[in-house]
């Protein structure tokens, strides 16, 4: 149970700074792609 554990930890530690760099991305091409979208929350 601990392995999988860890294997999920480090799983998760992945994709939270994959999402991390996908969210930078985006915000950086979302003036270019949508403009209206910005002024929304």
């Amino acid at each position: 149970m601990l392995a999988a554990s860890l294997i999920l930890d480090a799983i998760f530690c992945y994709f939270n700074a994959r999402l991390v760099q996908y969210h930078e991305t985006s915000l950086f091409l979302q003036p270019i792609s949508s403009p209206a979208s910005v002024h929304s929350p």
